[in-house]
């Protein structure tokens, strides 16, 4: 949380009003072959690191294994998305 304060613009101010209005959420990528356990463990790292309450952890913290987070780099900044047919 630190390193957004210090670097956005207003940083603290939005990072506080996130945290207030409780619609912040975070995406965290994991090596494919990772389990529930060690998803737990990110989970337990995010609470005690001070982003969120532990009871919302489980709704505010999301994860995606580095394959899956690849993917959607590459549509979303690849130029791909217009050229991809349902």
């Amino acid at each position: 949380m630190n390193f957004f304060r210090q670097r956005e613009f207003q940083g603290t101010t939005i990072w506080e009003n996130l945290k207030r209005s409780r619609k912040i959420e975070f995406v965290i990528a994991h090596p494919n072959g990772w389990t529930l356990h060690e998803q737990v463990f990110l989970r337990k790292a995010a609470v005690a690191g001070g982003l969120i309450h532990q009871n919302d952890a489980a709704r505010m913290v999301h994860m995606i294994t580095e394959g899956e987070a690849s993917v959607h780099f590459v549509v979303f900044n690849g130029g791909l998305e217009s050229r991809l047919q349902v």
